[in-house]
């Protein structure tokens, strides 16, 4: 278990690193892996280790104060008695939070030794407990005594030509087989990194980042002699903000997209492209990709979400050939709500 949990908006990585190094030099455990591993939940990720830790650690900054992950880590540990706020920089600290002393590293000169640190190690302290004591760098192996060696239950004969013959020929068969076996139809590994690639791990195609998450429900499987014809792209907002909470909705009504886009701008695959997925209705889903951003209506939407949206995007667009006139909202085409008029030009600025 790590004793400390930071919570963070992802523009303030360095400066984190540079916190989180400060800690783990005193002797604490430190979590601030904001990456979900391929399979797995926030809750079961992040979450658990959020709620395992004794310490919670959330960096006020102007970014910070306005990501919805943040604030909602934020208020779990408010809730839990564990929460110890930090300024990187001058901010009014979001509604909710203003009661609480924010412990003020505005002009942290990143040293150890220096006065807000020492501060720091005593505020996190008192609800961490006291660090392990540090471990020094490894000792460097000391010289075997030569006359250990000289006793005769440690002195090896040479090796006969015979031998080396039996081994070469050993090691040779050896290899024979594993290139047998890595080159082999049945045995290779499959490619990955491909739209319709069979992958449960993330993969990358470009500058875009996909997390496989494949639904076995709201689809089908294309049929058809030729590949699908993709006419659009096809964006809707979920009128929700927690991932589980949509995947568990799209179940229970048997209808799925291909991708979401998270409100972290991460990229999820829920369907391959090669198959239909159920998003707009019959007469749209066989010619089309459909994708699912986590919003509700009126909302903002968070720069890292329009940037990870853009991305997506603009590789469907060059992949399919399609300009901006074929990548349409839910509100184009059916009376849903949309609010995704208010970014059109920044999610398709790539687009022509």
């Amino acid at each position: 278990m790590r004793e400390i949990f930071v919570s963070y908006a992802r523009e303030d990585t360095d400066w984190v690193e540079d916190l989180v190094g400060l800690l783990e030099r005193q002797g604490w455990r430190v979590f601030w892996d904001r990456k979900i591993p391929a399979g797995t939940t926030w809750r079961e990720h992040i979450g658990a280790a959020l709620e395992e830790a004794k310490c919670v650690i959330v960096v006020w900054s102007p970014s910070s104060i306005t990501s919805h992950y943040v604030l909602e880590e934020a208020d779990v540990a408010r809730q839990a008695g564990k929460l110890l706020p930090v300024k990187r920089s001058e901010v009014d600290l979001p509604m909710g939070f203003t009661q609480l002393h924010a412990a003020d590293l505005t002009r942290w000169n990143l040293q150890d030794s220096s006065p807000d640190a020492r501060q720091l190690f005593s505020d996190v302290a008192r609800y961490a407990g006291e660090p392990e004591p540090t471990k020094g760098p490894p000792r460097s192996p000391q010289p075997a005594d030569a006359s250990a060696f000289s006793n005769k239950r440690f002195r090896f004969a040479p090796a006969s030509l015979a031998t080396y013959i039996a081994l070469a020929v050993v090691l040779g068969l050896a290899a024979s087989v594993s290139l047998y076996l890595y080159f082999s139809p049945s045995t290779r590994p499959a490619a990955s990194g491909g739209p319709d690639s069979p992958v449960t791990e993330r993969f990358t195609r470009g500058a875009l980042e996909i997390n496989p998450r494949y639904v076995k429900i709201g689809f089908r499987e294309w049929k058809g002699s030729k590949p699908r014809k993709i006419k659009r792209v096809i964006v809707r907002d979920t009128q929700v903000l927690d991932l589980d909470v949509e995947f568990r909705l799209l179940e229970k009504h048997k209808v799925s997209y291909h991708y979401i886009v998270d409100l972290d701008g991460s990229v999820w695959a829920l369907v391959r492209e090669a198959d239909v997925a159920y998003h707009s209705g019959s007469h749209y889903n066989g010619t089309s990709v459909g994708i699912g951003v986590m919003h509700v209506q009126k909302a903002s939407y968070p720069k890292h979400q329009i940037n990870g949206l853009r991305r997506l995007v603009t590789d469907l667009a060059k992949r399919y050939n399609l300009d901006r006139s074929h990548v349409v909202s839910a509100a184009d085409i059916s009376p849903k709500p949309s609010d995704f008029a208010k970014i059109r030009d920044r999610v398709l600025a790539d687009v022509p």
